[in-house]
């Protein structure tokens, strides 16, 4: 299987990656290492506004940054443009987000998974009438796994 990693999983991954926690760094790792670990560009610009860039995690992006794909295909877009057809998930990006410039890598993740028939993995939590990850994924019939489920791979 696939993973497609969000933003919060990737950043609390670091914390855990980056203070040696070899049970963890090890079978991540070999997960990347067979390109069973993937993310979208949007995702490596939420990431890249928040931390330094002379930083061992920015470094580690950088280093790792093939594995943030773009949008690859018509289909991948479509699926974009069937979230943002949901009045619901129009509040995905917040006005804010919008004026600012800043990047909202979520109907990218969704998009990217269901085009490649991947797994997304996030700490977003399912919450009725939401726009969070796990409601995109449910929208789009795309597999979702928490934070704890996907820790518990690794750690298998």
């Amino acid at each position: 299987m696939i993973f497609l990693l969000d933003t919060n999983i990737l950043r609390e991954l670091f914390i855990f990656y980056f203070i040696d926690a070899l049970e963890l760094r090890e079978p991540f790792d070999h997960l990347l290492e067979n390109k069973k670990i993937l993310s979208v560009k949007e995702v490596y610009n939420e990431l890249s506004r928040q931390f330094s860039k002379n930083s061992e995690i920015m470094n580690w992006l950088k280093t790792n940054k093939h594995i943030f794909l773009k949008p690859e295909s018509k289909e991948e877009i479509d699926y974009i443009k069937q979230i943002y057809r949901e009045r619901n998930f129009q509040n995905n990006i917040a006005h804010k987000s919008i004026l600012q410039g800043r990047p909202v890598a979520d109907p990218f993740l969704v998009a990217k998974a269901k085009s490649k028939e991947c797994c997304v993995v996030t700490s977003e939590i399912y919450k009725k009438n939401a726009a969070k990850i796990p409601n995109l994924c449910e929208f789009l019939e795309v597999k979702c796994l928490k934070r704890e489920d996907f820790i518990s791979i690794l750690k298998s």
